[in-house]
């Protein structure tokens, strides 16, 4: 069996997240089709959550941008 090679990996919690690198060749219309499924299933994804997550998920986004702007202007 071949060795997958992947772009990048993640490990979020106790996810591992591979991510596997367009092929070059791919048509820019076939890119741009995937990019708009994918977005579409996220807005799924977050529609999906109760109103007391998504506060939660956007208080934690904030709060990180802010350690990000300040480890930046160190």
């Amino acid at each position: 069996m071949q060795e997958q090679k992947y772009a990048a990996t993640y490990k979020i919690g106790n996810s591992i997240v591979h991510i596997i690198a367009p092929d070059p060749n791919m048509p820019k219309e076939k890119i741009e089709r995937i990019r708009r499924e994918m977005r579409e299933i996220g807005w799924e994804i977050w529609n999906e959550l109760s109103y007391e997550e998504k506060l939660k998920i956007n208080a934690e986004y904030e709060n990180k941008k802010v350690e990000i702007k300040e480890k930046a202007e160190k």
